[in-house]
């Protein structure tokens, strides 16, 4: 899922393949919650008909989600159309499209806060005495799907803060009126994070359509705060870290 998001980030399409048409819709609608604030540009089709199943060989950029009985009757070959078969996990790169990893600074703290989002038990697991009592324990363990999603977005929102979080520091607004003008220092913002591990993946996903959108309807400084926002300014003002594994 992480490698996942971080293609999408690039600017690459995306096709699903299942054998379950609610698999195929979660899908979609999944990977584009995780990675707000920023929008995608992709054209978004959660199940392709088996009339339109030319839509696959599209050129723009997309996020389908395609039955496996149908994936025999496209061509085998779809171009810079990286492929998720969610019934076995499998995803297919193809030659012509390069991702960068995540850093193992910023992956490894979230598969450890993911590890204990779906598997709560794993930290009390060794104990000999239970660190906290039955009923928070009983809470713990047995959480709703709606808290459990929270958490999981709360853990990709802090990655994309870490990630991209300062991006406002090289944001210069030239006028408001008539119309607010403003730009952003590419060459700085990238020079800045030069010395980082993340610095491959960074080149790219400010190259992307994702991340100048993102910059631009954020760029101008009165205006309405978000969670994005607010994570930011806790953990680099308030706490005095920032890109710590403590984020997640």
């Amino acid at each position: 899922m992480i490698h996942l998001l971080s293609t999408l980030l690039c600017d690459v399409s995306i096709l699903f393949i299942s054998s379950s048409f609610t698999a195929l819709t979660s899908a979609v609608h999944t990977v584009c919650s995780l990675l707000h604030p920023l929008r995608l540009s992709h054209s978004l089709v959660p199940v392709v008909p088996g009339g339109l199943l030319e839509m696959v060989q599209l050129p723009s950029l997309y996020i389908m989600g395609l039955h496996t009985s149908l994936r025999k009757k496209v061509f085998e070959d779809l171009g810079d159309v990286v492929e998720l078969n969610l019934d076995d996990g499998r995803m297919t790169t193809p030659p012509s499209v390069s991702i960068p990893l995540l850093p193992p600074a910023m992956l490894e703290p979230v598969h450890r806060a993911l590890a204990r989002i779906l598997n709560p038990n794993i930290e009390y697991r060794d104990l000999l005495f239970g660190a906290i009592n039955t009923t928070t324990h009983s809470l713990l363990t047995h959480k709703s799907d709606e808290l459990q999603d929270k958490e999981v977005r709360s853990v990709f929102l802090c990655l994309l803060v870490s990630l991209l979080g300062d991006y406002q520091q090289f944001v210069t607004v030239l006028r408001f009126h008539p119309s607010p003008s403003f730009t952003f220092n590419k060459e700085a913002y990238l020079h800045s994070h030069s010395s980082e591990d993340s610095h491959s993946l960074l080149h790219k996903i400010v190259d992307g359509i994702p991340f100048m959108d993102f910059v631009h309807s954020r760029s101008l400084p009165y205006r309405r705060c978000d969670h994005f926002d607010e994570v930011y300014y806790k953990t680099r003002h308030i706490y005095g870290y920032f890109g710590h594994e403590k984020n997640f």
